[in-house]
């Protein structure tokens, strides 16, 4: 990541780490005022609503260019010939335009570049693979692809800080794998292997905080990694095997380690929130709860226990209440915590905190029906009707 870049990452998180203290109540506006002029951001940033709109406004506009290119230069080569140069070409053009967008633009957490990152690794591996396509078999050249994109994705995501290509990265990573010989025992081999690399980067002081977070989306898809290879499910239908032969028979041999497949199951969405409290990382906490709601449909696919909509409604029920009675406990406690762990969370801006609880009652002050006043002047009677020479009253 260029210097400079990362030096305003750090400068900004330190400014919405201010604006919590401020929020909070923690420190007052002058301190507020003094941290903002000591770590002053000069890049270009947007919101998140109009972020999202200039990426996908700048995904489509770029397309809609690569389109047009391919129309007017398709002639004489052919037309998969020139959409693989045009792509090639592009590609080049957009890695240019976000060296540009992120150093002299100064540009970050506007949206367009991603996009122009994104839509590079995509043109390069889209013009590779139309490049190669006759010259090498299918399994080589799809494998060799994810390789290139896990590569471009990953290069990418550390130049130019996103966390969006490092997800990228690390899909086409463990795509690969599952193509290769074993790729089961790869993931299973893997995936514990990095989760704890992972962890312990994305809390490293050493990286700006856009990488700690590219870290923290490589961990989440380590976990899911590991969830998937010892799923019962993946292990009785194959999913992994069908990503490198789509023919693969359900599961064959090994009939004897499909308890601690369904054992595997159940166990790790527990151990995964239990990580989750024990270090403090709401994030794996959150998803040990998702992990959990998928342990239990797949209880429902393999247990008719009740209709699917019955066991999800049933789940976000049981989470609603145990979150109610997790808050009354820990609110409880002596200073309003239990164990280092309060209910109150620190630095939060409360208008976010309290947004849930604003919408609720909002919903309970719609107006009732309104009733008119004694004297309105509306009597009963008096109206006429009728038409073609019949009239009558009521």
């Amino acid at each position: 990541m260029r210097p400079d870049a990362a030096l305003a990452d750090r400068r900004r998180e330190v400014r919405l780490a201010a604006r919590g203290w401020w929020r909070s109540g923690a420190i007052h506006a002058q301190p507020l005022a003094s941290i903002d002029a000591a770590y002053r951001d000069d890049r270009a940033r947007l919101g998140p609503m109009f972020r999202t709109l200039a990426f996908l406004l700048g995904m489509l506009g770029l397309n809609a260019f690569l389109g047009l290119f391919v129309l007017l230069n398709g002639g004489r080569g052919g037309t998969e010939r020139a959409f693989a140069t045009a792509c090639l070409v592009l590609s080049m053009l957009l890695a240019g335009a976000t060296e540009l967008l992120t150093g002299p633009l100064k540009r970050a957490d506007s949206g367009i570049e991603t996009a122009t990152a994104l839509l590079f690794v995509t043109y390069a591996v889209v013009g590779l693979g139309l490049s190669l396509e006759r010259g090498l078999p299918d399994r080589v050249l799809v494998s060799f692809l994810l390789l290139a994109a896990a590569l471009l994705a990953g290069l990418s995501s550390r130049r130019w800080g996103s966390p969006l290509l490092a997800a990228v990265a690390s899909v086409c990573f463990w795509a690969l794998l599952a193509r290769l010989p074993g790729g089961r025992v790869l993931w299973l081999v893997v995936s514990p292997a990095l989760a704890p690399l992972l962890l312990r980067r994305s809390t490293g002081p050493t990286l700006p905080p856009v990488h700690r977070r590219s870290c923290l989306a490589g961990l989440v898809l380590a976990v899911c990694a590991f969830y998937v290879a010892v799923h019962v499910g993946s292990w009785d239908y194959r999913w992994l095997e069908r990503i490198a032969d789509f023919d693969a028979n359900p599961a064959p041999g090994f009939h004897f380690l499909r308890p601690l497949s369904i054992l595997a199951t159940a166990a790790m969405p527990v151990a995964v929130i239990a990580f989750g409290i024990a270090s403090r990382r709401a994030l794996l906490l959150n998803l040990g709860i998702l992990l959990g709601v998928a342990s239990l449909l797949t209880l429902r696919f393999y247990v008719h226990v009740a209709p699917a909509w019955v066991v999800l409604m049933g789940s976000g029920a049981a989470a609603l209440l145990a979150a109610v009675w997790l808050r009354r406990y820990l609110a409880g406690g002596p200073n309003g915590e239990r164990a280092g762990f309060t209910a109150e969370p620190l630095f939060e801006d409360p208008t976010r905190r309290h947004a849930g609880e604003i919408v609720g009652a909002l919903a309970t002050f719609t107006p009732g029906a309104r009733a008119l006043p004694a004297d309105s002047g509306l009597k009963p009677g008096g109206g006429r009707f009728g038409g073609g020479g019949a009239t009558s009253d009521f």
